[in-house]
């Protein structure tokens, strides 16, 4: 766990400064300190899948080649094996490379998670209806829809096609 300070210089200046406990105890005694603790293991791992793909490479492979009289001139006629005489032998190496979706993976924490499933009603849902009616549709919502709602909008930012979650119980 990490312990924030907030230490204020002046009327309306405040910073957020990263203490140790032992220290944050010790401040803790003075009347205009505040503290904040800040959970930062991860609650939610968010797979999203964007547009697009990337390619990767394979392991290495050394090839070997040989090439014939048969293999230069082709509409030649040629009697015999002579058509199949080495002329030319070596190897060289070839990296596969094959294709994959582009993923990027996000992990919230614990206080998005109770951000995203808690009743406060974010700005963006259903704004042009009064707050009276939009806090009676967030609050029918149950927690698991809150959240992918959330989920998808973070989805819609990072211009991603679809998404998968996994919610972490630690």
């Amino acid at each position: 766990m990490v312990f924030f300070t907030r230490k204020s210089s002046g009327k309306s200046i405040s910073t957020l400064v990263k203490t140790s406990k032992r220290e944050s105890r010790q401040l803790g005694k003075t009347s205009k300190t505040l503290f904040y603790t800040m959970n930062t293991e991860p609650k939610i791992l968010l797979t999203i899948n964007l547009e697009g793909g990337i390619l990767l490479k394979g392991e290495p492979e050394v090839k070997k080649y040989y090439l014939t009289k048969k293999d230069l001139f082709p509409s030649q006629k040629f009697k015999g094996d002579t058509g199949k005489k080495v002329v030319r032998s070596g190897k060289y190496t070839h990296i596969p490379t094959y294709q994959s979706e582009a993923k990027q993976k996000i992990t919230l924490c614990a206080e998005a998670y109770e951000y995203m499933t808690g009743l406060e009603i974010p700005n963006w849902f259903i704004p042009y209806k009064p707050l009276k009616e939009r806090f009676k549709a967030w609050k029918a919502l149950d927690e698991k829809a809150r959240l992918e709602l959330h989920l998808a909008r973070t989805c819609r930012h990072f211009g991603g096609k679809s998404f998968t979650y996994q919610i972490i119980d630690a």
